[in-house]
């Protein structure tokens, strides 16, 4: 195979390893009021931080290998010594197909997966098993949204069929929606503020990045009349604000600030 074929991707949606744990720290700050009941809520705060960058790390990971290649070049691949088949296993029996299929999977794996991706598949199982342990110690919420980050990253590669370009929303969804989450519950029950914060991120994360047209900044305009029709006044002028900075300014790049500070900006106003 090609190096060029599975040569990992990275940037793009995926090269925001600062975002996820700034969207933890956002979704906490919308639950400001009960933090003052965790005398030890820096630790806290801590352990979902650190547990969101786990989820990043895995999605960035396992989106970030090209699976249509891999797979392309295992289904033509007939390299390999077959492994030792069972006793009395008759030559062209099943037992010695397998033994050959076996052979074959571990030399594609020696020679087209661990050179390009075993340190960081390793790498991902280890973040992994780091996230199971802090979901187990944060409660069964925080393990409940590990487990559906989980879900989303496979269905990204389904969705995306393996090319390395998973779908923006749920890229969105993952990156920023759960983890704002995941800040929320870590100190509150799940309101309708958490639920509001995490949908309009989501919505600010796929306008940002291209999702729907450029240049409009769709994402804000629902954000906002979302908010105003919650009756949330303060949150709808906030985002109408950054709204009418952008469509001013007109910036180009650095969308990842603008999501920040709107989501921030979401935060200290909601409800």
């Amino acid at each position: 195979m090609n190096s060029k074929d599975v040569q990992q991707r990275s940037g793009g949606v995926t090269g925001l390893p600062w975002l996820t744990p700034l969207m933890v720290i956002a979704g906490a700050w919308a639950a400001r009021t009960s933090v003052r009941d965790y005398p030890d809520w820096p630790l806290w705060l801590a352990l979902a931080v650190l547990l969101a960058a786990m989820w990043g790390l895995i999605w960035r990971t396992v989106t970030g290998v090209h699976w249509a290649s891999l797979l392309a070049a295992w289904r033509g691949w007939s390299h390999g010594t077959p492994l030792p088949a069972l006793p009395y296993a008759q030559p062209g029996s099943d037992a010695a197909y397998v033994a050959l299929r076996l052979g074959q999977l571990k030399s594609w794996l020696s020679s087209n997966v661990q050179p390009y991706y075993g340190e960081a598949l390793l790498l991902c199982t280890l973040a992994a098993i780091v996230a199971a342990a802090l979901s187990a110690v944060l409660g069964a919420t925080a393990v409940l949204l590990s487990l559906a980050s989980l879900a989303l990253t496979q269905v990204a590669v389904l969705v995306c069929q393996g090319n390395g370009k998973p779908n923006t929303w749920l890229s969105g969804a993952t990156l920023v929606g759960l983890p704002v989450l995941l800040g929320y519950v870590t100190f509150q029950s799940p309101a309708l503020p958490a639920w509001a914060l995490s949908l309009s991120s989501v919505a600010i994360f796929a306008d940002s990045h291209g999702q729907w047209s450029r240049g409009r900044d769709l994402g804000l305009a629902v954000a906002a009349l979302a908010c105003a029709a919650l009756r949330w006044p303060a949150s709808a002028f906030a985002l109408a604000a950054i709204w009418a900075a952008r469509f001013t300014l007109k910036p180009s790049g650095n969308e990842s600030i603008w999501l920040t500070l709107a989501v921030f900006a979401l935060a200290t106003t909601a409800g």
